[in-house]
């Protein structure tokens, strides 16, 4: 359920980017004239997102919503699930480039709060939205500012252990300003 959600992040990420569209859009407040001018907040963004992915996951009878409860009364941005609540369930935890715990959210949200769920046995997915890096937050010592969405993806990964690497995806979405 992991891999199969993440192949469809990916290819709505490339969508966003690259479609016809002007997708990137959705993620972005617009200026009278429909020009991008501040980032959503993180909750507008996620639902953006969420109507695009249930497009895709729905005639697979895969739900996706937003808030999804784990233990501790704690929450996913998203909580993708297969069979009910016995069934599969995937988290994902979401933050934009500018959100002070983006380097760590991975780790002490993610890993730490919601993959230890039993219907996602370890399995979870971190997403980030990237504005173009303007207004990233500073990478942690001996990390370079990142300078695309891919760069930001590749230093996340790296932060993951090889174990956590099986378990853990992550996908950076560039909604930046078309140039």
């Amino acid at each position: 359920l992991s891999a199969l959600v993440h192949s469809h992040l990916i290819e709505l990420g490339e969508n966003i980017r690259h479609g016809n569209t002007n997708t990137y859009k959705l993620f972005w407040n617009t200026s009278r004239y429909g020009r991008p001018d501040e980032p959503k907040v993180e909750d507008d963004c996620r639902d953006a997102l969420l109507e695009l992915l249930r497009g895709r996951l729905k005639p697979l009878d895969i739900d996706a919503q937003p808030e999804g409860y784990y233990a501790d009364d704690k929450r996913a941005d998203i909580r993708v699930s297969f069979a009910g609540t016995g069934g599969f369930n995937v988290p994902i935890e979401i933050k934009r480039e500018m959100h002070p715990d983006l380097w760590s959210a991975m780790h002490s949200q993610l890993i730490k709060k919601y993959t230890r769920d039993p219907g996602a046995n370890g399995n979870g997915i971190y997403l980030v939205f990237w504005y173009g890096g303007e207004k990233a937050t500073t990478p942690p010592k001996g990390v370079d500012k990142p300078a695309s969405a891919k760069e930001l993806q590749d230093q996340l990964v790296a932060m993951l252990s090889s174990e956590e690497r099986r378990l853990i995806r992550v996908c950076v979405v560039d909604v930046s300003k078309s140039e």
